[in-house]
């Protein structure tokens, strides 16, 4: 095993990457080795390989959506070798101050397969065994690289506490503004305004359940708000990755109401008045990684409580990544997410 080789997709540093052939990584004595089936192109993979993701280390294989098949586990998860999974990608140490809080996500040890550590742009991939996640049969594989993007989501509900009957603005109709919809939806929301530059992802949204959709590029979002106040929203959610949405959700949320940031916006940066916070008695809360809700993601995506099929839009194999990168990136041809098959 130890001279096999697979194909990878590899950044050397920012703007530079290419597939080529790698040694195939040997699984430790607590981790396991999970062939990849599917991997999906995130708006944070973007920046990333652009360079404007901070404390990045390369070279590395990026990518951190996916599912796949166990190839190889330690004694006590052989169960799992020829199974389909996903896994947990907060390997975190459960040891420091923040872990014993509850922020795995911030865990001065933490390491991430595709952000700090080798990820899912391969053949292959290495996770802690104790971190897996079984598929059940009514979710195909495909379907399951969207359980990361999922369980952000319903990180995002735990850490906002959407009361039954608010209304709801979302920035971003990319793949997690979609599911934010559905899912604050299922949590009772009484009006989801999804927010997007492009057509083509709104009328996704109408499809799968957004009340009102607005461009605004054609329609005056303050103006719009100002006039429709059954739509003034309780919460507000960040998740375009624009620093100019971020601005703009202090702004529209009623006063007395929230902000979640789900969105990365990396190194961009926009003037606020912090006086904001003050006159309209807002609570601003950041969600940053899937933490605690994938067993309820893929119970969601098993029976089809959350639809992803109409957001996985295009489809490449690993050698054709260049193709696929740059679809995502200039977000042309009704693009959500590209699903790279190693």
């Amino acid at each position: 095993m130890s001279d096999a080789r697979m194909t990878a997709l590899v950044v050397s540093q920012p703007n530079c990457f290419e597939v080529r052939e790698v040694a195939r990584p040997i699984p430790g004595p607590d981790e396991a080795l999970v062939r990849v089936r599917y991997s999906a192109i995130c708006g944070s993979d973007l920046k990333l390989i652009r360079g404007r993701m901070e404390e990045i280390v390369f070279p590395l294989i990026p990518g951190h959506e996916w599912s796949g098949e166990v190839v190889e586990a330690p004694r006590a998860f052989r169960r799992f070798v020829g199974r389909p999974v996903v896994s947990d990608i907060l390997q975190a140490c459960g040891a420091c101050e923040d872990c014993a809080r509850g922020y795995r996500n911030l865990c001065s040890a933490l390491t991430e397969p595709g952000i700090s550590v080798d990820g899912a742009y391969a053949q292959y991939i290495l996770v802690k065994a104790k971190q897996l996640y079984l598929l059940p049969a009514a979710l195909p594989p495909e379907r399951a690289c969207m359980v990361e993007p999922l369980s952000v989501v319903l990180y995002a509900m735990q850490r906002l506490r959407l009361e039954g009957g608010e209304r709801i603005l979302i920035f971003g109709g990319g793949a997690i503004g979609q599911l934010l919809a559905q899912v604050v939806r299922l949590a009772g929301a009484s009006r989801v305004v999804l927010v997007d530059h492009h057509d083509e992802r709104l009328e996704v949204a109408r499809r799968l359940g957004a009340d009102v959709v607005v461009n605004p590029k054609k329609i005056n979002l303050k103006e719009f708000l100002s006039d429709h106040q059954e739509l003034k929203p309780e919460l507000v959610f960040e998740a375009s990755g624009s620093a100019w949405a971020f601005r703009e959700c202090l702004e529209i949320v009623r006063p007395g109401g929230r902000v979640g940031v789900i969105g990365y916006a990396g190194r961009d940066k926009i003037a606020i008045e912090p006086a904001v916070f003050m006159r309209k008695l807002l609570q601003l809360r950041g969600v940053l990684s899937p933490t605690g809700s994938w067993d309820r993601a893929i119970d969601l995506l098993a029976n089809q409580s959350v639809r992803v099929d109409p957001l996985l839009t295009h489809r490449f194999p690993l050698v054709r990544f260049a193709e696929g990168f740059d679809l995502a990136e200039r977000r042309v041809d009704g693009v959500l997410r590209v699903v790279i098959e190693p």
